[in-house]
């Protein structure tokens, strides 16, 4: 257990929100807080003493942040996130630092973060499972994550997972003043700017920023959506959207086109899809669709959720012979390379287990609820282990019934070649695949799965 000293004033003081940034080796502190387990530790205090209890009201806080030697101290403000989530026992919490942040190392330097709560998800990994799977089909963002245990006011919440928060930004959606940032997003019309496409899907609008945004942009992104929602135009990227469409089947996620992200550079036509996002349903966790791997057809096509005409919008372009056909590619690409294998995708399964299993067991006696159905949870396993073996049991069957449904036959599509536009992305960094293992190189230092630096 890691004890580090940290000076602090009582939080109802305002000299306490006035520190600004320190980002300093532990032992120059001053009083005490813990690194609870080999996780980073988050720890939220806020002013008043209060725990946030909606998304509307910012509470005023201190929030600090230690991982091994590190501490990193700021003040800023917390409110509750998400939507179905935020009602759950166990809160999602989204933070805005008064100043930006490299956090626990990660790309974009920035304000807003999220905690993602996975009360739901007795693994604790499903999201950060999807997101490897992102980066390993090469989409050109896929958020930071890292595991983390979070206190809020004293009281320990449990393993969280701190995100970025999906916004227009240098090394998180990186699109120009003019581009646009847009979710198909069934919770629509609680958001500030939005609108109806002509097939009665329902679009978010996150950037250009829904506080200034006029009139005359909304009907300009609106007549893109529309002219990208129809009859599969060549506007719409193929190669993002087909390995965003990976993502969800192979992972087989319930809410893929629940919530579906779009960008668009100022300089060009083209719309892109992603960043993928939410999956604390994915990898057999929900009782709609399971088991999955007993249906004939995709996810997306039997049991899945989607946003308004979301599901044809898919169908125009996954049910389109030439986009079949490169669909089909692009998986062989990518398993004639052992990059998506069940042996490959179980290592990181394997490897989250350990990293989580401390983290887990103060978890689930905080929330006693193994032996429970929360959430759309389709049976119970009792403990963390169980949780996790049905992923790797998940894995097993999902990546032959890809095989089957992609016509994957070994080695048939080796002149594929993965376009240089994927490779670089929105980020700096360079993806290298050791031992069917993934990597990102980000300034000197060499970066695993979930975000955690490696031995280079």
């Amino acid at each position: 257990m890691l004890s580090v000293l940290l000076t602090v004033l009582s939080v109802s003081c305002g000299k306490a929100y006035s520190q600004g940034t320190q980002q300093q080796p532990c032992e120059t502190q001053t009083a005490e807080t813990q690194q609870l387990t080999n996780l980073p530790t988050v720890y939220i205090d806020t002013r008043s003493g209060q725990d946030p209890y909606d998304k509307t009201h910012e509470l005023r806080c201190l929030i600090r942040i230690i991982d091994n030697d590190v501490l990193l101290t700021d003040s800023g403000k917390v409110r509750l996130r998400g939507n179905a989530s935020k009602d759950f026992p166990k809160k999602p919490y989204h933070l805005r630092f008064d100043s930006k942040q490299h956090v626990l190392g990660s790309p974009a330097k920035a304000k807003r973060w999220t905690l993602i709560n996975n009360y739901g998800d007795k693994s604790l990994m499903r999201n950060i499972l999807a997101f490897d799977l992102s980066r390993r089909l090469e989409l050109p963002y896929t958020p930071f994550i890292r595991a983390v245990d979070v206190v809020v006011n004293g009281d320990y919440k449990g393993c969280y997972q701190l995100c970025d928060q999906i916004e227009v930004k240098k090394n998180r959606v990186n699109v120009d003043k003019g581009g646009f940032l847009i979710e198909a997003d069934a919770y629509a019309q609680n958001e500030k700017a939005w609108f109806w496409s002509d097939r009665y899907t329902p679009v978010t609008i996150h950037y250009p920023d829904p506080d200034s945004i006029t009139m005359t942009q909304v009907d300009s992104i609106c007549a893109i959506f529309n002219t990208i929602e129809r009859a599969a135009h060549p506007n719409l990227d193929r190669e993002t959207f087909l390995r965003h469409f990976l993502v969800g089947e192979i992972s087989g996620n319930t809410d893929t086109y629940w919530s579906m992200y779009f960008y668009k550079f100022s300089h060009n036509d083209t719309v892109f899809s992603g960043p993928v996002w939410d999956f604390d349903l994915a990898y057999e966790n929900d009782n709609r669709t399971y088991p999955i791997c007993s249906r004939s057809d995709y996810v997306y096509r039997t049991v899945g959720s989607y946003a308004g005409d979301m599901r044809a919008f898919v169908d125009e372009i996954v049910r389109r012979n030439t986009d079949r056909k490169h669909l089909e590619a692009i998986y062989a690409y990518y398993r004639d390379r052992g990059i998506i294998s069940v042996e490959s995708l179980t290592a990181v399964v394997d490897s989250l287990e350990e990293l989580l299993s401390a983290s887990a067991e103060r978890n689930f006696e905080r929330w006693p609820i193994l032996n429970q159905r929360v959430h759309q949870n389709p049976r119970t396993g009792g403990s963390f282990a169980q949780e996790v073996q049905w992923i790797r049991d998940y894995i097993a069957e999902r990546i032959p019934w890809m095989d089957n449904k992609l016509n994957y036959i070994p080695h048939q599509h080796d002149g594929i070649e993965t376009p240089a536009s994927l490779g670089k992305g929105d980020r700096e960094g360079m993806k290298v695949i050791q031992n069917g293992s993934l990597y990102i190189l980000y300034n000197g230092k060499k970066y695993n799965a979930y975000g955690m630096v490696v031995d280079s």
